[in-house]
């Protein structure tokens, strides 16, 4: 008992000063860079794995020799164990924050992956070549930025960033077979699937979107906006990870008090 409570101890304590010090550590076979005091390296030293719960329904619903769309990909925190859990897949991954594009950027260039790995530093929205306002968060709070203040957190700066679309970018990649998006931009979620329709209408990829009251408000959305796009698409919605099907706006709403992510589906034909 005394042993586990030391090894607990040398963990917490020295081991991760000693991580955050030197900015980066061992992930999914690679080192991952990360700025001082990053939220999002604290969740993996104490979980281990970057959001289980959605990471294993990205693995689970990515066939071999396909294409992964990382939009809010942060510091790669969910585009590495695609790489390395996966085979022949590529990875497009899209980060708007230049301070964190520039520990991704680092991260690849690092990696043994870098070939299947593209980084594109823009914002994604629903239109593309736009010059938005971006807000900046500190680099311990880097997964906040933004293109509206969500006031979630005290933004540091305003920048301004340039904006494409997944299907801009899936048509100069010549139209890759696309088995997943994944998309986490604080409240700019839909922006990013409504710039995906001929993707999505080809490709039928999963797609994981986080849903939060706090970031949809400033851009305008509502609920049903979600359940509306889903049924243009013709997708089904899955509150994960209980996979609750997710219908209508009161079953949105109460999931959305244990949530804020969802695998959206396609349809089957019946």
């Amino acid at each position: 008992m005394v042993r586990s409570f030391l090894r607990k101890w040398i963990k917490e304590k020295v081991y991760y000063k000693y991580l955050n010090r030197v900015g980066h550590f061992r992930y999914f076979n690679q080192e991952l860079f990360f700025p001082k005091g990053s939220l999002s390296f604290v969740q993996v030293f104490k979980n281990g794995v970057y959001e289980w719960d959605n990471l294993r329904f990205v693995l689970g619903n990515i066939p071999d020799n396909s294409t992964y769309f990382d939009v809010g990909a942060n510091l790669g925190l969910m585009s590495l164990p695609i790489l390395d859990q996966t085979r022949n897949v590529n990875v497009i991954a899209l980060e708007a924050s230049p301070q964190m594009f520039m520990y991704l950027q680092k991260t690849r260039e690092r990696s043994k992956y870098k070939d299947k790995w593209i980084l594109i530093n823009k914002a994604v929205s629903d239109s593309p070549g736009l010059e938005m306002n971006f807000h900046l968060a500190s680099p311990g709070n880097h997964a906040y930025g933004s293109l509206q203040d969500t006031a979630r957190i005290k933004f540091t700066d305003i920048i301004k960033v340039t904006t494409t679309t997944i299907d801009e970018i899936w048509r100069r990649s010549n139209k890759p077979k696309v088995s997943f998006i994944k998309t986490d931009i604080e409240g700019a979620d839909l922006l990013a699937l409504r710039g995906a329709a001929a993707c999505i209408k080809e490709c039928k990829p999963a797609i994981l979107i986080e849903w939060n009251g706090i970031n949809i408000a400033p851009f305008g959305f509502v609920n049903s906006d979600l359940l509306d796009e889903c049924v243009t698409m013709k997708y089904n919605c899955y509150a994960i990870p209980a996979f609750n099907h997710v219908k209508s706006e009161i079953e949105l709403r109460q999931n959305m008090l244990l949530t804020e992510s969802y695998l959206l589906l396609p349809q089957i034909d019946q």
